[in-house]
C-alpha cells in the first residue's frame, strides 16, 4: 500500500507539473526589458529631489555614498 502511494504521488507532481507548465507557456515575442519611457522637457538633467530625514538608532551613522541607479545583471 506504501509504495502505490509513493507511486501515485510522483505521478501526481509529475502531471500536475506538466499542467502548470503548459498554462504558463513562454511567449517568445515577450520583450526581455519594459520600453523605456521618454518625455520631452525643457531641462537636460532632472532636478534632484531631497534625502528623506532619518530618525536612526544610536549607533547606526548614514554613508556619503551616492544611491545606486542600476545592480549588476546576471
Amino acid at each position: 500500500m506504501l509504495k502505490l502511494t509513493a507511486i501515485a504521488t510522483v505521478l501526481n507532481v509529475f502531471f500536475f507539473g506538466l499542467g502548470y507548465a503548459r498554462a504558463n507557456v513562454k511567449d517568445i515575442a515577450a520583450p526581455l526589458q519594459p520600453p523605456v519611457v521618454t518625455t520631452a522637457s525643457t531641462r537636460s538633467t532632472p532636478a534632484p529631489t531631497p534625502a528623506p530625514l532619518l530618525n536612526l538608532r544610536r549607533g547606526v551613522r548614514t554613508t556619503t555614498t551616492a544611491a545606486l541607479t542600476t545592480t549588476r545583471h546576471s
